[in-house]
């Protein structure tokens, strides 16, 4: 599969490994919730036996293999492992079916079927029918996104299937012709010479990149940069990389041509300034600044909600007093409970019911009304917080650029530029970093370690609100508006 993808991040994974890029906490989430995804998909399947070993065991993972085929009283294999042509294989679910045939399953984190899986699946039939196994049916196991979980986890309603057999056929003749081709790149004493392109993370990030880019020219200001650019690759064949040389009248947005000005006279600009002194001056007092955190479990962990469900665990709050100082509160679910209800309710409290509340970009008005939707008894009070809510992302996006952006709107590319701050010194510095340590602080049975979890999550938040309202300030100093 990596083959498929690149032959020279297939050559780097056999000959040059230590060039690969750790993973990160994110990917190593996304391994593990592949693992356990793969663990309670077993529970569809009773009387199913797993196959052991670790890699380093292959060998003996084929004879247990072998052995358990042979025995007919057992109806569905787990890791049965095979190999061919020197090709190996681990197959995620071997169903025996009743006319004497198999039938492969391949399971999925994700909530609908890729062309990846289907290469994916045609290389395991190529393996198993080289072994003489009578490959008959072949479908992959995704989560049901419209599943809602009732008071227990139901297996079999959690997942979907989805055939897959016709559409593998085309795939399974070809494989032959492209192990022999990869074989014959694994023979090369020198890596192949492969130009990075769009296929670097397609279908997958790849774990060789940086190695890669770090051969590449250093540029000033690359045409990734543009904001929401859709015609980067018509550059690139013009053989234009620097936004400096994407010539005047090339059809940009508004935006762009505005990114492409500063980059030209290295300098921030302005436009729409009346505007924006408009947008400003509507903002009711108290001004408060609200961020949330969530968690997207993939398999859902609580009644009412779906897999990947972004639930809310926690907001921070920082409210704009009369003399000018700031007042910071906020509020974690320190339980391993739905937090849901308790997070509505104290947002409720700690808003008041008058004054605008500013957001960066408008997540927190959709986890707003999602709690409104789940809790109907709170449905009117969550509502009349969202309609105070005021977005401060169009503040900057359409009225200030600076060339350090590089190209992002993002709180965290904004606010060191216009609030001269960051993230550097805090533990958690990422929404997706703070899930992921929720999550396993929630698991996790040293009390220490959920307190650290604890405080630095609080930190992180607590800076998310104060980053908005640095960006705020700086706006309100630009044009000349006292808070």
């Amino acid at each position: 599969m990596s083959g498929m993808q690149c032959e020279l991040r297939l050559w780097n994974e056999v000959f040059d490994r230590d060039l690969m890029r750790e993973p990160d906490a994110a990917i190593q989430y996304r391994f593990d919730m592949g693992t356990e995804v793969g663990e309670v998909a077993r529970n569809r399947y009773p009387k199913g036996r797993l196959i052991g070993h670790d890699p380093e065991h292959f060998r003996e993972a084929i004879e247990e293999t072998q052995e358990l085929l042979e025995d007919s009283s057992i109806p569905t294999l787990f890791e049965p492992a095979f190999q061919f042509k020197r090709v190996r294989c681990r197959v995620d679910v071997l169903q025996r079916l009743g006319d004497g045939g198999w039938r492969i399953v391949e399971v999925k984190s994700s909530t609908k079927p890729k062309r990846e899986h289907v290469e994916d699946l045609a290389l395991q039939i190529w393996v198993l029918r080289g072994c003489k196994i009578d490959v008959r049916d072949a479908c992959v196991l995704t989560l049901d996104r419209d599943y809602v979980r009732g008071e227990s986890l139901d297996v079999r309603k959690l997942f979907k299937e989805h055939p897959l057999w016709q559409e593998v056929q085309e795939f399974v003749e070809p494989v032959g012709t492209y192990v022999d081709f990869m074989k014959r790149i694994l023979t090369y004493p020198e890596p192949p010479d492969v130009a990075m392109g769009d296929h670097c993370n397609d279908p997958y990030a790849c774990p060789f990149i940086d190695h890669c880019s770090g051969k590449l020219p250093a540029l000033d200001h690359p045409i990734s940069e543009f904001w929401n650019f859709s015609l980067k690759q018509q550059l690139l064949d013009c053989g234009i990389e620097e936004i400096r040389d994407v010539p005047e009248d090339y059809p940009l947005s508004e935006v762009n041509r505005q990114i492409r000005k500063c980059v030209l006279d290295n300098r921030n600009r302005w436009r729409n300034r009346s505007e924006l002194v408009e947008r400003i001056s509507s903002l009711s007092t108290p001004i408060r600044h609200l961020d949330f955190e969530t968690i997207a479990p993939v398999v859902p962990l609580f009644e009412g909600t779906r897999p990947y469900q972004a639930i809310p665990f926690m907001f921070s709050v920082h409210r704009e007093s009369k003399n000018g100082s700031l007042i910071h509160s906020d509020y974690l679910h320190e339980e391993f409970t739905d937090p849901r209800r308790a997070v509505a309710e104290q947002l409720i409290e700690q808003l008041g019911t008058n004054g605008s509340v500013t957001m960066y970009t408008q997540y927190e008005k959709t986890q707003i009304e999602n709690l409104a939707s789940e809790i109907p008894d709170l449905e009117s009070p969550l509502l009349r917080i969202r309609d105070r809510l005021v977005d401060v992302a169009p503040f900057v996006r359409h009225h200030y650029y600076h060339p350090e952006f590089r190209g992002s709107f993002s709180l965290k590319s904004v606010v060191p530029v216009m609030g001269k701050s960051d993230y550097s010194d805090l533990e958690i510095d990422d929404g997706t970093l703070a899930s992921i340590a929720y999550l396993y602080a929630m698991e996790t049975e040293s009390v220490d370690e959920r307190e650290r979890t604890f405080h630095n999550l609080r930190e992180y938040c607590k800076r998310d609100t104060l980053a908005t309202y640095k960006i705020l300030e700086s706006l309100r100093r630009r044009v000349d508006l006292e808070p």
